[in-house]
């Protein structure tokens, strides 16, 4: 027997296709540990600031059907793992009838894995939901959002004034809108069935996923601990009033980079424990293969209000929103303008796309990194110029960060013949007007605007 660890979303996220993890796509095979105490140690050293449940396959060697290899360390093994133990790698998707047993890990008093506990089949267990039955996504925003045509864009960037159309998914409806509620409805069910009072999450501090985690949390009655880097400044805007409006405690942690951020949230969710509180970690901007549902959803409504669509363009930021949109519109459909707010966009949009489209491949994303700039909380040219047009021609406001880069993006594409007339269009607006008022570079720059006659 070999083990796999693996959060409960992840395993749960399509329970009748075989399981394929990120690091399938990211490294070419499966991690697994040989024997449990190798598996703890794994745990340890990687994975304290992972959402829980944290569960460990069992996998019946002789029942898999993916190749299998045992292979050194690289570059070393974990702390307290010797040089000499050989680690199996599974080069395929592993088949859910070798899965021998899922055991829950245990955690003990200072939040460092202890043992692996059975779970009981169809029945919850320490407050921890079966993972054969799937999760019932939660009820948080509006749908289906709407679609509305941008004539005058589209006439001004040389398109048919019937190209170009912008779906709403600003107007979800909680918290101020935007597209985490879409990945929300899944998270949060997710730590709902698993017994959670309190969610737990990061961000930079102007986070659209940190203010929507915290209106979840207000509509459901749970708690909210929000976990930023750096210091606190000496005055709240954009986001972080929200924050404050919504209840959420918000903690500075000092943290530069995001290995330190998620060290920070994982003590912070140790912290709680100790408190009596049961603590879900949410992932990073709420993407996972879980969440990635709810844009799989997204694309199928746009499929239904947008006839012979040939583009969908949206901000490619922690990645599971473009690969909700790629798993139902397929690749070559969906262009993503990278934000940078991770450095390995391309490989997480596939492993967070193909546990629901196993054919999409990250050399084949279409992905525009032109508009980064000088850094994720920058702002570039073609981003002050996407922000006017949308703002002056259409009057759809845009944020700095997300929507106003994925607008350069559509900008950029149109001018460079990748989108032409007759072809329809649609700009995915994912919301965070309120980051707009927390960005001192775009504050200045609209001041500094010329106003219309």
């Amino acid at each position: 027997m070999i083990y796999h660890v693996v959060p409960l979303g992840e395993w749960s996220a399509r329970p009748e296709a075989p399981y394929a993890p990120p690091s399938l796509a990211q490294d070419g095979f499966i991690h697994c540990a040989p024997d449990e105490a190798t598996t703890l140690a794994v745990v340890n050293a990687f994975y304290r600031a992972s959402p829980r449940p944290l569960l460990a396959l069992v996998l019946d060697e002789a029942r898999l059907t993916a190749r299998l290899e045992f292979e050194a360390a690289d570059p070393t093994p974990p702390p307290g793992v010797g040089a000499d133990v050989l680690f199996p790698h599974l080069f395929g998707p592993v088949n859910r009838d070798a899965v021998e047993r899922v055991l829950e890990i245990r955690w003990d008093d200072d939040g460092r894995a202890a043992g692996l506990q059975p779970r009981e089949p169809h029945h919850r267990h320490h407050g921890v939901a079966d993972t054969s039955e799937p999760i019932t996504p939660l009820s948080l925003g509006t749908w289906p959002t709407p679609v509305e045509p941008m004539p005058r864009l589209a006439a001004a960037l040389g398109l048919g004034r019937d190209d170009l159309f912008i779906k709403r998914d600003d107007l979800t409806g909680l918290g101020g809108g935007g597209n985490k509620i879409r990945k929300l409805e899944w998270t949060v069910a997710e730590a709902r069935a698993n017994g959670a009072d309190t969610l737990v999450t990061t961000g930079a501090p102007q986070s659209n996923h940190a203010r929507l985690t915290a209106a979840a949390a207000a509509r459901l009655g749970l708690r909210a601990v929000l976990v930023f880097p750096g210091e606190q400044g000496a005055a709240r805007s954009g986001n972080l009033v929200l924050d404050a409006f919504l209840g959420a405690e918000t903690v500075f942690s000092g943290a530069t980079g995001q290995e330190a951020l998620a060290d920070a949230a994982s003590r912070v969710c140790d912290r709680l424990r100790a408190e009596g509180a049961r603590p879900a970690l949410l992932p990073f901007g709420g993407s996972s293969a879980l969440s990635a549902r709810g844009y799989v959803r997204c694309g199928e409504e746009l499929l239904s209000q947008v006839p012979g669509l040939r583009t969908a363009v949206v901000a490619l930021g922690s990645g599971a929103t473009m690969a909700g949109l790629v798993a139902s519109l397929g690749a070559e459909r969906t262009l993503g303008v990278d934000v940078g707010a991770v450095d390995d966009a391309r490989r997480r949009v596939e492993s967070f796309a193909v546990p629901h489209a196993p054919d999409v491949r990250a050399d084949e994303l279409r992905i525009d990194r032109g508009h980064i700039g000088a850094g994720y909380a920058s702002l570039g040219r073609s981003v002050e110029e996407a922000m006017t047009l949308s703002a002056r021609l259409e009057g759809v406001v845009l944020d700095p960060t997300y929507t106003g880069r994925a607008m350069a993006g559509l900008v950029a594409a149109a001018r460079r013949g990748e989108i032409v007339p007759g072809d329809r269009t649609v700009f995915v607006h994912t919301g965070g007007l309120p980051g707009l008022f927390g960005h001192a570079e775009a504050l200045a720059f609209a001041d500094a605007l010329p106003r219309t006659d």
